[in-house]
């Protein structure tokens, strides 16, 4: 646990840093941060294997997206945001929304439910008789939770929008 406090200090020192030195550029690191949490997340629940009864994949998703996202937040959060950056963040926002679909049927299934994660995967074809136990039932509002965070950002940089900066 102090490690994954530490990775995400860690994570928050470096996303203020370079938000803070690419100025209008953080956009860009912003959105390659929520690519990737995005990625590892989505990957986490392919790699996830029913017929061994293998979900470790899940929190090991879940624990090595969230700092991407963290990241992601504080440099969009601290960047000037142009009209020229629009369709990237609707592009963001596209994504985040195909995250919530997953997570949220990850969430009815595996925490609500009780189901086996391999029965929220995204082909949704899969049925399984196990129970979901210890973290399973966690990593659908974990998933929900950073794309829920990520779409507020986003809201928020899209509403905070300035002139572009005249070519130099």
């Amino acid at each position: 646990m102090l490690r994954l406090v530490l990775l995400i200090a860690a994570a928050l020192a470096v996303a203020f840093a370079i938000s803070f030195v690419l100025g209008r550029r953080g956009v860009f690191v912003a959105a390659a941060a929520f690519v990737v949490g995005a990625a590892s997340g989505i990957l986490s629940t392919i790699v996830t294997a029913c017929n061994q009864c293998w979900t470790e994949a899940l929190s090991v998703g879940a624990f090595v997206s969230m700092p991407f996202f963290v990241v992601g937040w504080f440099a969009l959060a601290q960047a000037e945001v142009e009209r020229r950056h629009r369709r990237l963040l609707l592009g963001l926002g596209a994504l985040m929304l195909v995250q919530v679909i997953w997570a949220a049927r990850m969430t009815v299934l595996a925490t609500f439910q009780g189901v086996c994660p391999c029965g929220a995967q995204l082909w949704w074809l899969r049925t399984s008789e196990i129970a979901s136990v210890g973290f399973d039932r966690l990593a659908g509002p974990w998933f929900m939770l950073e794309a829920v965070m990520t779409l507020a950002v986003l809201f928020s940089a899209g509403r905070r929008l300035v002139e572009d900066a005249p070519a130099r």
